[in-house]
């Protein structure tokens, strides 16, 4: 494996963002860990290549949050291109704008964190193209209440240089900003259909995740077809009480969804244009034996129908999936999708955490294969961690494990398993006598950064917390902040053996300066 060593902080909506809400002069984290990807080699597979890509644009995000140009252009090749609605930059200009002021001071624990959901590749040899959503979380500059300052979406080209992939051109839509990106449809049939694949973990992984975000662009897209598409011709999609059966019944869910976002939109009437609804997936967790899986999802909606265009937060929930592959490609055969805001779709109490099934790397991994790995130890925690079960969560570490927050640090799994506890039992006495139903915690995780070395791996990600505790149930962001963790691969497994948590609401966890 050949090492790439950058200095970490990469960024999202570059040049439509600047001056708007939630840009900051605070840099993201200093100390980032090397990044490690693969060389170039001539049997390289579309899994490593999508791995390095993700890694890529994590990197590229990292980058924006830190204002560090430098590492910002390093993302792009060296003719590369970027360009949004306001302009476009080219070659060594790229990232210049992270060395300008910003055009409204901001305080100095003011952050700006950008995540990115929703990736579709289609990889061709040293060239492919991408698709991806991003949406921006920042601080209110007088009370410091976590908000959702913007959201939109990627459309990129990219090439391997050097035998690293580096981006070609970036064209960056804003939902806030950019009439283009607005617009009621774009193509979803754009992307070629992913390639069959084979049996390793991370390649039915990747093709699974592949699945979901093609699921969620047919849907904000409305695409009866394509939705419908992604399941297979008996699926079932489950929605409370709604359940429709087969492919035909199932483009209903779309033409229905339709009506309901552009039947009658706020400012219709006063001429602006179509408000675009977004849904983002994270926190993946999949479950695989032979030719059919399991899988759990987080999903939320980013939203703008209000008169000013601008972002708010919608609902969120889950997903819970069984799937199968046929002819070497996955599809739903079917889909639960709880809604944590409408009481007849929330996930039961009990919802079933992922059953602990240790995702066992080969003995000679790629990066993909210990990434992939990685990923879903990552979710598998968030699960464990909503649903408040302390078994779960703490086998996500070693034994010796430890947990680090502002409030405290735990030390072994009974301490980390206590935790979980005590948090479970804060929570019940805070609704106790309370007449309305559960209200409900969501963290996602995003943007992560994996350097591996053997047997040891370090790492950095975005995290953010939803959540709809109050009298409405209505959802509000919670707070956020990123994660600092090491990890070890143990019989197989890889496990945390140190968690840093650092929340940007905190003072003593906020990002510092480079």
């Amino acid at each position: 494996m050949k090492s790439m060593s950058l200095n970490l902080c990469a960024g999202a909506a570059a040049l439509i963002l600047i001056g708007i809400a939630g840009c900051s002069k605070s840099a993201a984290p200093a100390g980032v860990p090397k990044v490690e990807t693969s060389a170039a080699a001539a049997d390289a597979n579309l899994t490593e290549d999508r791995a390095e890509i993700q890694a890529l644009q994590a990197r590229y995000m990292f980058a924006l949050d830190g204002r560090d140009a430098d590492a910002y252009r390093g993302t792009f090749a060296s003719n590369g291109q970027l360009a949004s609605a306001s302009g476009e930059e080219s070659g060594n200009a790229i990232g210049s704008f992270l060395k300008e002021p910003l055009r409204t001071p901001m305080q100095p624990k003011a952050q700006g964190r950008h995540s990115i959901t929703n990736v579709v590749l289609d990889i061709k040899g040293d060239t492919a193209r991408g698709r991806a959503y991003w949406y921006q979380l920042g601080d209110n500059n007088k009370t410091y209440a976590p908000y959702l300052g913007a959201y939109g979406h990627y459309e990129d080209e990219l090439v391997k240089e050097g035998g690293q992939w580096r981006f070609k051109r970036r064209e960056i839509f804003n939902e806030m900003q950019d009439a283009r990106a607005a617009t009621a449809e774009r193509p979803t049939l754009s992307f070629s259909p992913p390639p069959a694949v084979g049996d390793s973990y991370a390649d039915n992984r990747e093709a699974i995740k592949d699945l979901q975000a093609r699921y969620l662009y047919a849907m904000n897209w409305f695409d009866p077809a394509e939705y419908a598409g992604t399941f297979t011709p008996d699926g079932t999609v489950y929605m409370g009480t709604r359940v429709e059966n087969g492919r035909k019944q199932i483009e209903t869910v779309i033409t229905d969804y339709r009506d309901i976002i552009m039947g009658h939109p706020t400012g219709a009437g006063q001429g602006l244009r179509p408000p675009a609804v977004r849904h983002a997936i994270t926190n993946v967790v999949v479950e695989i034996t032979g030719n059919t899986a399991r899988s759990w999802a987080y999903w939320n909606t980013l939203q703008n129908d209000n008169l000013k265009r601008s972002a708010e937060l919608g609902n969120y929930g889950s997903y819970e999936d069984e799937l199968v592959k046929v002819d070497g490609r996955w599809q739903f055969k079917s889909r639960k999708i709880f809604n944590q805001m409408k009481a007849d779709r929330v996930a039961p109490n009990v919802l079933p955490t992922p059953v602990h099934l240790p995702v066992v790397v080969p003995a000679n991994p790629t990066y993909a294969d210990n990434r992939a790995a990685i990923e879903n130890l990552q979710a598998r925690y968030m699960f464990a961690l909503d649903w408040q079960d302390p078994e779960a969560y703490a086998s996500t570490f070693t034994e010796d494990g430890q947990l680090v927050s502002a409030v405290a640090t735990a030390k072994g799994r009974d301490a980390i398993r206590a935790e979980v506890v005590n948090m479970k039992q804060n929570d019940l006495k805070k609704v106790a006598g309370e007449k309305l139903r559960p209200f409900s915690r969501r963290h996602t995780i995003t943007n992560l950064v994996i350097n591996i070395e053997g047997d040891r791996a370090t790492g950095r990600a975005y995290w953010s917390g939803y959540s709809n505790d109050n009298a409405k149930r209505s959802p509000y962001l919670e707070s956020y902040g990123y994660y600092e963790d090491e990890l070890a691969k143990v019989d197989g497994e890889w496990l945390f053996t140190k968690r840093t948590i650092n929340n940007e609401q905190r003072i003593a966890h906020a990002a510092k300066p480079n």
